[in-house]
């Protein structure tokens, strides 16, 4: 009895270092920014002042509006599905001033047009000293 038990728990081992195996192998869905936000918000995570501002003829004059309203220094950065490490592809840049935040807002384009991503939005963020935490959060069927 005692060794038919221990090969039902080896094999019931191997199956799960399977399913584990076969899981990490597919590619991870990642969460866009107002995803994100949303989850944040809902469950009352507190996060830095940040506006989501499509891309348009008018997303600079949004952009400037938005700095004016929130105060420098602010983040500037390009959402895009394409990039997932976005500070790497050059789509993150500080800005301090008006003239800062048009130069901010031409790289962060240009960073987009050299990569070929498409900006599905532009994030503009209060700017504040501190930690930068970064979370990763996968749902498995084994752990909940």
């Amino acid at each position: 009895m005692a060794k038919k038990s221990k090969r039902i728990k080896k094999a019931k081992k191997q199956l799960t270092a399977q399913k584990l195996s076969a899981q990490v192998r597919k590619p991870a869905p990642y969460m866009n920014w107002a995803e994100a936000l949303e989850l944040l918000k809902k469950r009352k995570i507190p996060f830095c002042t940040t506006t989501l501002i499509q891309p348009s003829k008018n997303a600079a004059k949004q952009l400037e509006a938005a700095a004016s309203k929130i105060g420098f220094p602010v983040i500037v950065k390009a959402a895009s599905k394409q990039i997932v490490h976005k500070q790497q592809a050059g789509f993150v840049k500080k800005a301090s001033s008006e003239s800062e935040l048009e130069q901010a807002y031409d790289a962060v384009t240009a960073a987009a047009e050299k990569n070929k991503a498409a900006i599905d939005f532009y994030v503009l963020q209060r700017a504040k000293e501190g930690v930068e935490v970064i979370i990763g959060a996968k749902r498995d069927e084994g752990f909940g």
